[in-house]
Protein backbone atom coordinates (compact mmCIF):
# COMPACT_ATOMS: atom_id res chain seq x y z
CA UNK A 1 0.00 0.00 0.00
CA UNK A 2 0.71 4.07 -0.33
CA UNK A 3 1.62 4.37 3.31
CA UNK A 4 2.92 7.77 2.75
CA UNK A 5 -0.68 8.64 1.06
CA UNK A 6 -2.90 7.30 3.60
CA UNK A 7 -0.64 9.11 6.50
CA UNK A 8 -1.57 12.53 4.29
CA UNK A 9 -5.02 11.82 4.42
CA UNK A 10 -5.46 10.56 7.96
CA UNK A 11 -3.31 13.53 9.47
CA UNK A 12 -5.44 15.84 7.24
CA UNK A 13 -9.01 14.30 8.86
CA UNK A 14 -7.28 14.21 12.29
CA UNK A 15 -6.37 17.45 11.87
CA UNK A 16 -10.22 18.66 10.91
CA UNK A 17 -11.30 16.90 13.77
CA UNK A 18 -9.02 18.74 15.98
CA UNK A 19 -9.93 22.02 14.56
CA UNK A 20 -13.78 21.08 15.28
CA UNK A 21 -12.67 20.36 19.03
CA UNK A 22 -11.35 23.87 19.00
CA UNK A 23 -14.13 25.49 17.84
CA UNK A 24 -16.81 24.20 19.50
CA UNK A 25 -14.09 25.08 23.07
CA UNK A 26 -14.21 28.70 21.27
CA UNK A 27 -18.03 28.91 21.03
CA UNK A 28 -18.41 27.95 24.57
CA UNK A 29 -20.01 24.55 23.85
CA UNK A 30 -19.87 23.36 27.63
CA UNK A 31 -18.76 20.33 29.19
CA UNK A 32 -20.52 16.73 28.50
CA UNK A 33 -20.57 14.72 32.23
CA UNK A 34 -21.51 11.66 33.34
CA UNK A 35 -24.53 11.55 34.38
CA UNK A 36 -25.64 14.03 31.95
CA UNK A 37 -29.26 13.28 30.15
CA UNK A 38 -28.42 14.35 26.30
CA UNK A 39 -30.15 14.13 22.85
CA UNK A 40 -28.52 13.04 19.62
CA UNK A 41 -28.31 15.33 17.40
CA UNK A 42 -25.70 14.47 15.04
CA UNK A 43 -23.45 11.85 14.21
CA UNK A 44 -20.23 10.63 12.06
CA UNK A 45 -20.24 7.67 13.29
CA UNK A 46 -24.28 6.56 14.57
CA UNK A 47 -26.29 8.39 12.50
CA UNK A 48 -29.52 6.06 13.11
CA UNK A 49 -29.53 7.32 16.51
CA UNK A 50 -29.83 11.01 15.74
CA UNK A 51 -33.06 11.99 17.58
CA UNK A 52 -32.60 9.80 20.31
CA UNK A 53 -31.97 10.36 23.94
CA UNK A 54 -29.67 8.99 26.43
CA UNK A 55 -27.53 9.32 29.56
CA UNK A 56 -23.59 9.58 29.92
CA UNK A 57 -21.64 6.93 31.16
CA UNK A 58 -18.19 7.98 30.49
CA UNK A 59 -16.31 11.13 29.12
CA UNK A 60 -12.85 12.03 28.04
CA UNK A 61 -12.23 16.00 27.90
CA UNK A 62 -9.39 15.69 25.93
CA UNK A 63 -10.83 14.13 22.74
CA UNK A 64 -14.15 15.73 23.92
CA UNK A 65 -15.85 12.80 23.10
CA UNK A 66 -18.42 11.09 25.43
CA UNK A 67 -20.11 7.64 25.94
CA UNK A 68 -23.97 7.41 25.84
CA UNK A 69 -26.28 4.87 27.02
CA UNK A 70 -29.02 5.36 24.36
CA UNK A 71 -32.27 4.63 25.17
CA UNK A 72 -33.76 2.48 22.72
CA UNK A 73 -31.17 1.88 19.81
CA UNK A 74 -31.49 1.82 16.49
CA UNK A 75 -29.11 -1.61 16.84
CA UNK A 76 -31.07 -2.98 19.65
CA UNK A 77 -29.79 -3.47 23.41
CA UNK A 78 -26.44 -5.23 22.10
CA UNK A 79 -25.77 -1.29 20.43
CA UNK A 80 -26.70 0.57 23.69
CA UNK A 81 -23.41 1.83 24.50
CA UNK A 82 -21.73 4.25 22.00
CA UNK A 83 -19.49 7.27 21.93
CA UNK A 84 -20.23 10.49 20.28
CA UNK A 85 -18.46 13.66 20.32
CA UNK A 86 -19.48 16.45 22.50
CA UNK A 87 -20.80 18.26 19.96
CA UNK A 88 -23.30 15.71 18.73
CA UNK A 89 -24.95 15.72 22.22
CA UNK A 90 -27.72 18.23 23.60
CA UNK A 91 -28.05 18.45 27.43
CA UNK A 92 -31.37 17.68 27.98
CA UNK A 93 -33.22 18.62 31.58
CA UNK A 94 -33.57 16.17 34.08
CA UNK A 95 -31.90 14.76 37.48
CA UNK A 96 -28.41 12.74 36.74
CA UNK A 97 -29.14 9.08 37.03
CA UNK A 98 -26.15 7.53 39.56
CA UNK A 99 -24.02 4.95 37.72
CA UNK A 100 -23.37 2.24 39.03
CA UNK A 101 -19.74 1.33 40.04
CA UNK A 102 -17.86 -1.12 37.88
CA UNK A 103 -17.66 -5.39 38.78
CA UNK A 104 -14.17 -4.70 38.82
CA UNK A 105 -11.25 -2.06 38.65
CA UNK A 106 -9.72 -1.39 35.52
CA UNK A 107 -6.96 1.09 36.69
CA UNK A 108 -3.81 0.61 34.22
CA UNK A 109 -6.52 1.03 31.12
CA UNK A 110 -8.01 -1.12 27.94
CA UNK A 111 -6.51 -3.57 24.96
CA UNK A 112 -8.38 -4.84 22.30
CA UNK A 113 -8.36 -8.59 22.04
CA UNK A 114 -9.45 -8.67 18.81
CA UNK A 115 -9.99 -11.74 16.45
CA UNK A 116 -10.39 -12.28 12.61
CA UNK A 117 -11.98 -14.37 10.14
CA UNK A 118 -14.72 -16.12 11.45
CA UNK A 119 -17.39 -17.20 11.81
CA UNK A 120 -15.94 -20.91 12.17
CA UNK A 121 -16.50 -23.82 13.74
CA UNK A 122 -14.86 -22.77 16.88
CA UNK A 123 -16.65 -19.40 16.98
CA UNK A 124 -18.99 -20.21 20.09
CA UNK A 125 -16.14 -21.97 22.20
CA UNK A 126 -14.27 -18.84 21.87
CA UNK A 127 -17.53 -16.54 22.99
CA UNK A 128 -17.93 -19.34 26.05
CA UNK A 129 -14.50 -18.77 26.77
CA UNK A 130 -15.10 -15.08 27.19
CA UNK A 131 -18.41 -15.35 28.95
CA UNK A 132 -16.66 -17.98 31.54
CA UNK A 133 -14.48 -14.92 33.01
CA UNK A 134 -17.84 -12.64 32.38
CA UNK A 135 -15.51 -10.71 29.83
CA UNK A 136 -16.14 -9.87 25.62
CA UNK A 137 -13.91 -9.38 23.06
CA UNK A 138 -14.17 -7.99 19.15
CA UNK A 139 -14.72 -10.45 16.63
CA UNK A 140 -13.88 -8.79 12.97
CA UNK A 141 -16.43 -11.22 10.89
CA UNK A 142 -16.30 -12.11 6.77
CA UNK A 143 -19.51 -11.71 5.34
CA UNK A 144 -19.54 -14.80 3.34
CA UNK A 145 -18.31 -16.91 6.81
CA UNK A 146 -21.98 -15.14 8.31
CA UNK A 147 -23.96 -15.80 5.34
CA UNK A 148 -22.83 -19.88 6.02
CA UNK A 149 -22.59 -19.62 9.48
CA UNK A 150 -25.01 -17.32 10.54
CA UNK A 151 -26.02 -18.90 14.00
CA UNK A 152 -22.96 -18.59 15.09
CA UNK A 153 -22.61 -14.81 14.49
CA UNK A 154 -26.27 -14.31 16.19
CA UNK A 155 -24.50 -16.45 19.21
CA UNK A 156 -21.80 -13.76 19.41
CA UNK A 157 -23.45 -11.03 19.17
CA UNK A 158 -26.18 -12.49 21.96
CA UNK A 159 -23.56 -13.07 24.40
CA UNK A 160 -22.34 -9.45 24.19
CA UNK A 161 -19.17 -10.01 21.91
CA UNK A 162 -18.95 -6.43 19.35
CA UNK A 163 -18.47 -7.32 15.36
CA UNK A 164 -16.23 -5.25 13.20
CA UNK A 165 -15.92 -5.24 9.55
CA UNK A 166 -13.94 -7.52 7.55
CA UNK A 167 -14.75 -7.42 3.89
CA UNK A 168 -17.50 -9.83 2.46
CA UNK A 169 -14.75 -12.45 1.06
CA UNK A 170 -11.10 -11.46 2.12
CA UNK A 171 -9.56 -10.13 -0.52
CA UNK A 172 -6.64 -7.52 -0.86
CA UNK A 173 -8.41 -4.54 -0.99
CA UNK A 174 -5.21 -2.76 -2.14
CA UNK A 175 -5.77 -4.47 -5.86
CA UNK A 176 -9.32 -3.32 -6.34
CA UNK A 177 -11.27 -1.10 -8.29
CA UNK A 178 -12.97 1.52 -5.83
CA UNK A 179 -16.25 -0.20 -6.94
CA UNK A 180 -15.12 -3.31 -5.46
CA UNK A 181 -14.00 -2.49 -2.86
CA UNK A 182 -17.13 -0.31 -2.03
CA UNK A 183 -19.06 -3.45 -2.47
CA UNK A 184 -16.98 -5.42 -0.36
CA UNK A 185 -17.28 -3.32 2.34
CA UNK A 186 -21.52 -3.03 2.02
CA UNK A 187 -22.23 -6.52 1.28
CA UNK A 188 -20.13 -7.14 4.46
CA UNK A 189 -21.78 -4.50 6.92
CA UNK A 190 -25.19 -5.29 5.70
CA UNK A 191 -25.10 -9.23 6.25
CA UNK A 192 -23.86 -8.61 9.77
CA UNK A 193 -26.98 -6.31 10.30
CA UNK A 194 -29.75 -8.18 8.67
CA UNK A 195 -28.26 -11.07 11.20
CA UNK A 196 -27.41 -9.91 14.39
CA UNK A 197 -28.64 -6.40 14.42
CA UNK A 198 -25.00 -5.05 14.76
CA UNK A 199 -24.36 -1.89 12.93
CA UNK A 200 -20.55 -1.98 12.35
CA UNK A 201 -19.11 0.95 12.71
CA UNK A 202 -14.84 -0.16 12.52
CA UNK A 203 -13.34 -2.41 9.74
CA UNK A 204 -10.39 -4.15 9.48
CA UNK A 205 -8.55 -4.73 6.25
CA UNK A 206 -7.73 -8.21 5.31
CA UNK A 207 -3.61 -9.14 5.46
CA UNK A 208 -4.06 -4.81 6.89
CA UNK A 209 -3.46 -3.96 3.04
CA UNK A 210 -5.67 -0.68 1.92
CA UNK A 211 -5.09 2.34 0.59
CA UNK A 212 -6.72 5.70 1.03
CA UNK A 213 -9.53 5.23 -0.96
CA UNK A 214 -10.55 2.64 1.20
CA UNK A 215 -9.93 4.37 4.20
CA UNK A 216 -12.59 6.93 2.41
CA UNK A 217 -14.62 4.20 1.97
CA UNK A 218 -14.69 3.10 5.00
CA UNK A 219 -15.55 6.75 6.67
CA UNK A 220 -18.06 7.12 3.75
CA UNK A 221 -20.16 4.12 5.52
CA UNK A 222 -19.64 5.23 8.77
CA UNK A 223 -16.49 2.91 9.87
CA UNK A 224 -13.21 3.79 11.17
CA UNK A 225 -10.60 1.67 9.94
CA UNK A 226 -8.17 -0.37 12.27
CA UNK A 227 -5.32 -2.52 11.93
CA UNK A 228 -3.39 -3.73 15.16
CA UNK A 229 -1.04 -2.19 17.06
CA UNK A 230 0.71 -6.24 17.90
CA UNK A 231 0.23 -8.78 15.91
CA UNK A 232 0.31 -12.17 17.64
CA UNK A 233 0.71 -14.11 13.99
CA UNK A 234 -1.17 -16.90 16.08
CA UNK A 235 -1.98 -17.90 12.50
CA UNK A 236 1.35 -19.57 11.98
CA UNK A 237 -0.26 -21.89 15.25
CA UNK A 238 2.12 -20.98 17.72
CA UNK A 239 2.27 -22.68 21.13
CA UNK A 240 -0.41 -21.61 23.61
CA UNK A 241 2.29 -20.15 25.96
CA UNK A 242 4.03 -18.43 23.50
CA UNK A 243 0.60 -16.54 22.46
CA UNK A 244 0.07 -15.74 25.91
CA UNK A 245 3.63 -14.64 26.63
CA UNK A 246 3.27 -11.99 23.30
CA UNK A 247 0.18 -10.29 24.91
CA UNK A 248 1.24 -10.09 28.38
CA UNK A 249 4.42 -9.07 27.52
CA UNK A 250 3.29 -6.16 25.42
CA UNK A 251 -0.20 -5.66 27.48
CA UNK A 252 -0.91 -1.94 27.98
CA UNK A 253 -3.59 0.69 27.55
CA UNK A 254 -4.54 1.36 24.12
CA UNK A 255 -3.06 -1.81 22.33
CA UNK A 256 -4.63 -3.40 19.90
CA UNK A 257 -3.81 -7.36 19.71
CA UNK A 258 -4.54 -9.55 16.24
CA UNK A 259 -5.69 -12.98 16.65
CA UNK A 260 -7.84 -15.14 14.55
CA UNK A 261 -10.85 -17.54 15.23
CA UNK A 262 -10.42 -21.08 14.33
CA UNK A 263 -7.06 -21.71 16.18
CA UNK A 264 -7.28 -24.49 18.97
CA UNK A 265 -3.63 -22.81 20.57
CA UNK A 266 -5.34 -19.12 20.47
CA UNK A 267 -8.78 -20.24 21.86
CA UNK A 268 -6.46 -22.38 24.70
CA UNK A 269 -4.65 -19.03 25.44
CA UNK A 270 -8.08 -16.71 26.19
CA UNK A 271 -8.53 -17.80 30.09
CA UNK A 272 -4.95 -17.24 30.65
CA UNK A 273 -4.51 -13.68 28.78
CA UNK A 274 -7.29 -12.49 30.59
CA UNK A 275 -6.18 -13.95 33.63
CA UNK A 276 -3.16 -12.69 33.46
CA UNK A 277 -4.57 -8.98 32.01
CA UNK A 278 -7.28 -9.05 35.14
CA UNK A 279 -3.58 -9.49 37.65
CA UNK A 280 -2.03 -6.26 35.74
CA UNK A 281 -5.28 -3.86 36.04
CA UNK A 282 -6.09 -4.01 32.63
CA UNK A 283 -9.22 -5.17 31.21
CA UNK A 284 -10.77 -5.99 27.88
CA UNK A 285 -12.32 -3.48 25.58
CA UNK A 286 -13.94 -2.92 22.59
CA UNK A 287 -12.91 -0.86 19.38
CA UNK A 288 -14.83 2.23 18.27
CA UNK A 289 -14.22 5.15 16.24
CA UNK A 290 -12.30 7.84 17.61
CA UNK A 291 -10.74 11.78 16.86
CA UNK A 292 -7.32 11.17 18.49
CA UNK A 293 -5.53 8.23 17.00
CA UNK A 294 -3.65 5.40 18.54
CA UNK A 295 -0.50 4.47 16.03
CA UNK A 296 -0.62 1.22 14.38
CA UNK A 297 2.26 -1.30 13.87
CA UNK A 298 3.90 0.99 11.58
CA UNK A 299 3.21 3.73 13.20
CA UNK A 300 0.65 5.50 10.74
CA UNK A 301 -2.46 6.58 12.61
CA UNK A 302 -5.95 5.00 13.15
CA UNK A 303 -8.43 6.97 14.59
CA UNK A 304 -9.94 4.73 17.09
CA UNK A 305 -9.91 4.17 20.83
CA UNK A 306 -9.99 1.34 23.08
CA UNK A 307 -13.03 1.60 25.54
CA UNK A 308 -14.95 -0.34 27.84
CA UNK A 309 -17.76 -2.66 26.59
Amino acid sequence: MNRLVLVAVALALGALGALGAVIAGASGHSPILVGDNVKIIASGWHPENIGRTGIITKTDATSQEAEVKVEKPAGGIRRQLQWYLWTDLEKQAGTPTPMPSPTHACAKGYVALSYDDGPTAMTRYYVDAFTARDEKAMFFFVGDHVQARPSDAQYASSNGMVIGNHTWDHPDMATLSSAAQSDQLKRGKDIVHSTTGQVEDVFRPPYGSYTATTYTLARNLGMALVSWTDDTKDYTDPSTAATVNFVLSRAADQKIFLMHDGHANTLAAIPRILDGLKAIGLCSGKIVPSTTPIPDEWGDPQYVRVVPF
